[in-house]
Protein backbone atom coordinates (compact mmCIF):
# COMPACT_ATOMS: atom_id res chain seq x y z
CA UNK A 1 0.00 0.00 0.00
CA UNK A 2 1.42 3.38 -1.00
CA UNK A 3 1.62 6.37 1.32
CA UNK A 4 -0.95 8.15 -0.88
CA UNK A 5 -3.42 5.31 -0.41
CA UNK A 6 -2.96 5.50 3.35
CA UNK A 7 -3.27 9.25 3.61
CA UNK A 8 -6.07 9.96 1.14
CA UNK A 9 -9.09 8.66 3.13
CA UNK A 10 -7.97 10.39 6.31
CA UNK A 11 -7.26 13.69 4.54
CA UNK A 12 -10.66 13.60 2.87
CA UNK A 13 -12.29 13.04 6.25
CA UNK A 14 -10.45 16.03 7.71
CA UNK A 15 -11.44 18.26 4.79
CA UNK A 16 -15.11 17.28 4.98
CA UNK A 17 -15.23 17.77 8.73
CA UNK A 18 -13.58 21.17 8.45
CA UNK A 19 -15.95 22.28 5.72
CA UNK A 20 -18.99 21.24 7.75
CA UNK A 21 -17.74 23.01 10.86
CA UNK A 22 -16.85 26.26 9.08
CA UNK A 23 -20.14 26.83 7.21
CA UNK A 24 -21.52 30.24 8.16
CA UNK A 25 -25.18 30.95 8.88
CA UNK A 26 -26.97 32.97 6.18
CA UNK A 27 -28.61 36.32 6.96
CA UNK A 28 -32.34 36.10 6.20
CA UNK A 29 -33.34 39.54 7.46
CA UNK A 30 -31.63 42.53 9.03
CA UNK A 31 -32.50 46.09 10.01
CA UNK A 32 -30.15 48.50 11.80
CA UNK A 33 -32.68 51.39 11.52
CA UNK A 34 -29.88 53.55 10.17
CA UNK A 35 -32.14 56.00 8.36
CA UNK A 36 -33.37 59.55 8.89
CA UNK A 37 -35.49 60.28 11.97
CA UNK A 38 -39.14 59.60 11.21
CA UNK A 39 -42.50 59.31 12.97
CA UNK A 40 -42.92 55.95 11.22
CA UNK A 41 -40.55 52.98 11.20
CA UNK A 42 -40.39 52.22 7.47
CA UNK A 43 -38.45 49.21 6.21
CA UNK A 44 -41.61 47.12 5.87
CA UNK A 45 -42.56 47.34 9.57
CA UNK A 46 -46.19 47.75 10.66
CA UNK A 47 -47.00 49.82 13.75
CA UNK A 48 -49.47 49.98 16.62
CA UNK A 49 -49.41 53.12 18.77
CA UNK A 50 -51.59 55.53 20.72
CA UNK A 51 -50.16 58.66 19.08
CA UNK A 52 -48.56 59.02 15.61
CA UNK A 53 -45.05 59.34 17.06
CA UNK A 54 -45.03 56.54 19.66
CA UNK A 55 -43.45 53.94 17.34
CA UNK A 56 -40.71 55.63 15.36
CA UNK A 57 -37.07 55.80 14.28
CA UNK A 58 -34.78 58.20 16.14
CA UNK A 59 -30.98 58.39 16.18
CA UNK A 60 -30.70 55.21 14.16
CA UNK A 61 -32.81 53.01 16.44
CA UNK A 62 -36.40 51.79 16.77
CA UNK A 63 -38.28 53.33 19.68
CA UNK A 64 -41.50 52.11 21.32
CA UNK A 65 -43.12 54.29 23.97
CA UNK A 66 -46.40 55.45 25.60
CA UNK A 67 -49.32 53.53 27.04
CA UNK A 68 -52.63 52.39 25.52
CA UNK A 69 -55.74 50.73 26.89
CA UNK A 70 -54.90 47.02 26.82
CA UNK A 71 -51.82 45.30 25.40
CA UNK A 72 -49.63 45.97 23.62
CA UNK A 73 -48.96 49.58 24.55
CA UNK A 74 -46.77 50.03 21.47
CA UNK A 75 -45.73 47.48 18.84
CA UNK A 76 -43.85 47.01 15.58
CA UNK A 77 -44.33 43.97 13.33
CA UNK A 78 -41.79 43.04 10.68
CA UNK A 79 -42.42 42.16 7.08
CA UNK A 80 -42.71 38.45 6.25
CA UNK A 81 -39.31 36.77 6.72
CA UNK A 82 -38.71 33.81 4.41
CA UNK A 83 -36.75 30.98 6.04
CA UNK A 84 -37.75 28.38 3.46
CA UNK A 85 -34.82 26.00 3.04
CA UNK A 86 -33.16 27.01 6.32
CA UNK A 87 -32.95 25.52 9.80
CA UNK A 88 -31.59 26.68 13.18
CA UNK A 89 -33.29 30.05 12.71
CA UNK A 90 -32.20 32.66 15.26
CA UNK A 91 -32.94 36.33 15.85
CA UNK A 92 -30.50 38.70 17.55
CA UNK A 93 -31.03 42.32 18.59
CA UNK A 94 -29.83 45.05 20.94
CA UNK A 95 -32.19 46.77 23.36
CA UNK A 96 -32.33 49.12 26.31
CA UNK A 97 -34.97 50.84 28.43
CA UNK A 98 -35.95 54.48 28.76
CA UNK A 99 -34.47 56.23 31.80
CA UNK A 100 -37.93 56.57 33.38
CA UNK A 101 -38.76 52.85 33.25
CA UNK A 102 -39.46 50.80 36.35
CA UNK A 103 -39.48 47.08 37.07
CA UNK A 104 -43.14 46.87 35.99
CA UNK A 105 -42.31 47.82 32.38
CA UNK A 106 -41.47 45.04 29.89
CA UNK A 107 -40.32 44.55 26.31
CA UNK A 108 -41.45 41.45 24.44
CA UNK A 109 -40.42 39.69 21.25
CA UNK A 110 -43.03 37.39 19.73
CA UNK A 111 -43.33 35.67 16.36
CA UNK A 112 -45.80 33.71 14.27
CA UNK A 113 -45.35 31.24 11.44
CA UNK A 114 -48.92 31.48 10.17
CA UNK A 115 -50.68 34.33 8.42
CA UNK A 116 -49.86 37.16 10.82
CA UNK A 117 -52.70 37.80 13.29
CA UNK A 118 -53.65 41.31 14.37
CA UNK A 119 -50.81 43.17 16.09
CA UNK A 120 -53.01 43.86 19.12
CA UNK A 121 -53.80 40.15 19.57
CA UNK A 122 -50.57 39.24 21.38
CA UNK A 123 -52.04 35.95 22.61
CA UNK A 124 -52.05 34.71 18.99
CA UNK A 125 -48.28 35.22 18.73
CA UNK A 126 -45.60 32.97 20.23
CA UNK A 127 -43.61 34.80 22.90
CA UNK A 128 -39.83 34.30 22.55
CA UNK A 129 -38.40 36.96 24.88
CA UNK A 130 -39.31 39.24 27.78
CA UNK A 131 -36.99 41.87 29.25
CA UNK A 132 -36.99 45.00 31.40
CA UNK A 133 -35.23 46.72 34.29
CA UNK A 134 -33.12 44.11 36.06
CA UNK A 135 -33.46 45.67 39.53
CA UNK A 136 -29.72 46.32 39.88
CA UNK A 137 -29.11 49.50 41.88
CA UNK A 138 -26.38 50.41 39.40
CA UNK A 139 -28.60 49.85 36.36
CA UNK A 140 -28.23 52.54 33.71
CA UNK A 141 -30.59 53.32 30.80
CA UNK A 142 -27.49 53.80 28.65
CA UNK A 143 -26.52 50.13 29.04
CA UNK A 144 -27.47 48.07 25.99
CA UNK A 145 -28.23 44.36 26.20
CA UNK A 146 -27.78 41.90 23.34
CA UNK A 147 -30.08 38.92 22.86
CA UNK A 148 -29.77 35.92 20.56
CA UNK A 149 -32.84 33.70 20.50
CA UNK A 150 -33.58 30.48 18.63
CA UNK A 151 -37.04 30.53 17.07
CA UNK A 152 -38.04 26.92 17.59
CA UNK A 153 -40.52 25.95 14.89
CA UNK A 154 -39.53 28.70 12.44
CA UNK A 155 -37.31 26.46 10.29
CA UNK A 156 -38.12 25.97 6.62
CA UNK A 157 -41.04 28.38 6.56
CA UNK A 158 -42.17 32.00 6.64
CA UNK A 159 -42.85 34.11 9.73
CA UNK A 160 -43.18 37.60 11.20
CA UNK A 161 -41.52 39.19 14.22
CA UNK A 162 -43.36 41.41 16.71
CA UNK A 163 -41.65 43.72 19.21
CA UNK A 164 -44.12 45.07 21.76
CA UNK A 165 -44.26 46.74 25.15
CA UNK A 166 -46.26 46.69 28.37
CA UNK A 167 -45.58 49.89 30.34
CA UNK A 168 -47.32 51.93 33.01
CA UNK A 169 -46.79 55.53 31.87
CA UNK A 170 -46.53 57.60 28.70
CA UNK A 171 -42.84 58.47 29.14
CA UNK A 172 -41.76 54.83 29.43
CA UNK A 173 -40.65 52.54 26.65
CA UNK A 174 -37.77 50.75 24.95
CA UNK A 175 -35.17 51.18 22.23
CA UNK A 176 -34.22 48.43 19.79
CA UNK A 177 -31.41 48.16 17.27
CA UNK A 178 -29.52 45.75 14.98
CA UNK A 179 -32.29 43.20 14.43
CA UNK A 180 -30.83 40.24 12.49
CA UNK A 181 -32.33 36.87 11.58
CA UNK A 182 -30.01 34.05 10.47
CA UNK A 183 -30.38 30.39 9.51
CA UNK A 184 -28.37 27.39 8.32
CA UNK A 185 -29.02 26.20 4.78
CA UNK A 186 -30.80 22.86 4.56
CA UNK A 187 -29.09 20.37 2.23
CA UNK A 188 -31.25 17.61 0.72
CA UNK A 189 -30.16 14.21 2.03
CA UNK A 190 -27.43 15.73 4.17
CA UNK A 191 -26.28 13.91 7.27
CA UNK A 192 -25.78 16.01 10.38
CA UNK A 193 -22.11 16.99 10.63
CA UNK A 194 -20.01 15.07 13.12
CA UNK A 195 -17.70 17.20 15.29
CA UNK A 196 -14.06 16.91 14.30
CA UNK A 197 -12.29 14.65 16.85
CA UNK A 198 -9.44 16.45 18.56
CA UNK A 199 -7.04 13.59 17.79
CA UNK A 200 -7.84 13.23 14.09
CA UNK A 201 -5.02 15.50 12.85
CA UNK A 202 -2.55 13.46 14.93
CA UNK A 203 -3.95 10.24 13.46
CA UNK A 204 -3.49 11.56 9.93
CA UNK A 205 0.09 12.53 10.74
CA UNK A 206 0.77 9.13 12.23
CA UNK A 207 -0.61 7.32 9.20
CA UNK A 208 1.51 9.48 6.93
CA UNK A 209 4.65 8.69 8.92
CA UNK A 210 3.81 4.99 8.93
CA UNK A 211 3.32 4.98 5.17
CA UNK A 212 6.63 6.77 4.63
CA UNK A 213 8.53 4.30 6.81
CA UNK A 214 6.95 1.35 5.01
CA UNK A 215 7.89 2.81 1.64
CA UNK A 216 11.52 3.35 2.70
CA UNK A 217 11.77 -0.23 3.96
CA UNK A 218 10.40 -1.54 0.67
CA UNK A 219 13.07 0.42 -1.21
CA UNK A 220 15.80 -0.89 1.11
Amino acid sequence: MTMLAVMKPACVAVALAFAASSAAAATLFSDDFDRPDSKSVGGGWSELERAPNDVFVNNGMLRLRDVRDGNPDAAASSMVIDATGYENVTVSFNWRTNSSNTASDSLFLSWTSVAAPAIDDTSAWTQAFKGGVDGDAHWSPEAWSTETITLTGAANGKFNLLFWTDVDAANRGFRIDYVTVTGDKLVAGAVAPVPLPAGLPLLVGGLAAFGLMKRRRARG
